[in-house]
């Protein structure tokens, strides 16, 4: 869905913001009917459950994020069954910045529906603090900006086509792109960049009090610490 949009990228000019897409494959889990037996494990390190695909999904943000990079948001997609909700609505909102995500949720849900696509329902499900999950993960150990959403292409009441999806994508994707350009995400980035630069220092002085370094590091290091 989303990849529509560096399809549309490659076509034009670049836009200032770097994306990236991680699928959250859980064959083995998979093949024993197991539901979230890889997507909910990230703050469990010493579980024996823990798949190492987890371990290696961290690793590689922790080196973006060592790479100089920043994650300003994590944003995940999950599908519902054809009659728990519409094609695109909220689930849940982390309540530590609520403040941030219901307007951003509100204009996009909106930009949809004026789209031609059925959006809602208005209110979210839950609220919380989701850090066993990727994308809260994400939020936890570097800042970002925690969104999820349910994206369903077999709403019976508006079945969509392929073209519909990639769409609905192009549409969310702007909007996100231009979020960031706007005070609201301005802000938003320079928060993320001195939460990073207080990593960088609680990181290396974490790495002098155990005695060893990142070519080291434990279980607990990566997942719960995110070093």
């Amino acid at each position: 869905m989303l990849l529509s949009k560096l399809q549309s990228r490659q076509r034009h000019a670049p836009v200032p913001n770097n994306w990236l897409f991680i699928p959250i494959e859980d064959p083995d889990g998979n093949v024993d009917c197991t539901f979230d037996s890889l997507t909910d494990k990230f703050t469990l390190p010493y579980d024996e459950k823990t798949p190492r695909e987890v371990f290696d999904y961290a690793k590689y943000l922790i080196a973006y994020i060592e790479s100089g990079q920043s994650i300003d948001i994590a944003m995940s997609l999950h599908n519902v069954e054809a009659n728990e909700g519409s094609n695109f609505f909220c689930p849940f909102v982390d309540a530590q910045y609520a403040k941030t995500i219901l307007p951003l949720n509100k204009e996009l849900l909106q930009r949809l529906n004026d789209g031609g696509f059925r959006i809602g329902p208005d209110r979210v499900w839950q609220s919380g603090w989701m850090p066993f999950r990727l994308y809260g993960w994400c939020s936890a150990r570097f800042g970002s900006l925690p969104l999820t959403f349910e994206a369903n292409d077999r709403y019976p009441q508006n079945r969509l086509t392929l073209l519909q999806i990639q769409h609905l994508g192009r549409i969310s994707a702007d909007f996100i792109e231009q979020w960031c350009l706007t005070e609201p995400g301005k802000t938003w980035h320079l928060q993320v960049r001195k939460r990073l630069a207080v990593r960088t220092q609680q990181r290396n002085a974490y790495w002098k009090t155990v005695g060893y370094g990142p070519e080291s590091r434990s279980k607990y290091d990566i997942l719960t610490l995110g070093y």
